[in-house]
């Protein structure tokens, strides 16, 4: 019999009398503007939360480390006088988009997605096209985060 408690952000499993915690979460975060080209993955070089290990900060890729249903957000403050429009890739299937239009001011935008992923399946942010990003190291506005929420019943 397995008996399944999601706790916090960690998922607890009692298996034949024995306990393991695994723990899948994740945010990251630009520290410095940077302009994006055209299918490019963001790199989110500053980790907040990485636990269970799946984000890599030198690619911008986050690798499922066990599957189940994980929840993903990404949040974006474009630079003025451009615009930006990222998509959430799922291995290399477009998810869902967030836009700013190019203006004169600063802009924000963001998306939520919950997806069934597999251990292994990649997940990333990417720009549609140019797109240009801000971020200072002590105002972290542009983010792309993940955790795990279950299993399936």
């Amino acid at each position: 019999m397995l008996l399944t408690a999601v706790i916090s952000l960690g998922l607890l499993s009692l298996v034949h009398g024995q306990c393991a915690l695994k723990t899948v979460a994740f945010t990251a975060a630009l520290s410095h503007s940077q302009t994006v080209d055209n299918n490019q993955v963001v790199v989110y070089d500053n980790t907040i939360t990485n636990h269970g290990l799946g984000y890599d900060n030198k690619t911008g890729i986050f690798t499922a480390p066990a599957e189940g249903f994980f929840l993903f957000h990404l949040h974006l403050l474009k630079t003025k006088n451009q615009e930006a429009w990222l998509e959430l890739f799922h291995n290399d299937d477009l998810i869902v988009s967030a836009y700013a239009q190019n203006s004169t001011q600063f802009d924000a935008a963001g998306n939520s997605v919950i997806l069934w992923v597999m251990a292994g399946d990649r997940v990333d942010i990417r720009a549609h096209r140019l797109s240009g990003l801000f971020g200072k190291p002590d105002e972290l506005y542009t983010t792309f985060s993940g955790h795990y929420v279950g299993a399936k019943s």
